[in-house]
């Protein structure tokens, strides 16, 4: 009968708030957070603080943004605060572009980017503003085709589709993902 050996798994590294002080090794912490953690280093650091960046002209809370990457490595970002969008240049310019409503949560990550037309589609999680697309110029509602307003939390494009999540066309359908044609993501249907 082989014999029984008790085996124990340690952390090597970070925070350990359950452990005896006396098992806690010189690479671990009892107590504490903000850490600058990197795969390489053992050292718990503190991180480093980070700063304004920037304040929206109309003073409201910033509640969404989106980002496109152009096919030439430009980036343009938008900056959703209270129910002004603006054009934000990285740093203290703001260029107004559109407006929403002020209680949406507009999203417009890299996942979102359709590069064919050198643009991102914009959704919001709250579904109060119908789908747009940004391309570093233009702040506009996506095209469809639908016949009713194209509501959606959730944008990714994969394989040059758009696919979207939890829409509302006409009725809502939670439960529905919608796919664009591949190669234009204007074209879609909620009915095949």
């Amino acid at each position: 009968m082989p014999e029984q050996v008790a085996v124990k798994l340690r952390f090597g590294h970070g925070l350990n708030a359950v452990g005896a002080p006396d098992e806690i090794g010189p690479q671990e912490c009892q107590a504490g957070k903000n850490f600058d953690l990197e795969l390489s280093r053992s050292a718990l650091l503190r991180r480093k603080p980070f700063d304004l960046a920037g304040t929206a002209p109309n003073g409201l809370e910033v509640r969404g943004f989106a980002q496109v990457e152009k096919t030439d490595g430009t980036n343009h970002t938008v900056i959703q605060a209270g129910d002004t969008v603006y054009d934000w240049d990285g740093s203290t310019g703001f260029t107004s572009v559109g407006s929403v409503s002020a209680s949406s949560r507009l999203r417009g990550a890299k996942s979102a980017n359709f590069q064919l037309n050198d643009e991102v589609i914009v959704t919001d999680i709250a579904k109060q503003t119908v789908v747009k697309t940004w391309d570093g110029t233009d702040f506009s509602t996506l095209t469809t085709g639908l016949g009713a307003d194209f509501y959606a939390r959730y944008c990714v494009v994969d394989n040059e589709r758009a696919m979207f999540a939890n829409v509302t066309a006409g009725n809502p359908t939670p439960h529905l993902i919608v796919g664009t044609e591949r190669g234009d993501n204007t074209v879609l249907s909620v009915t095949d």
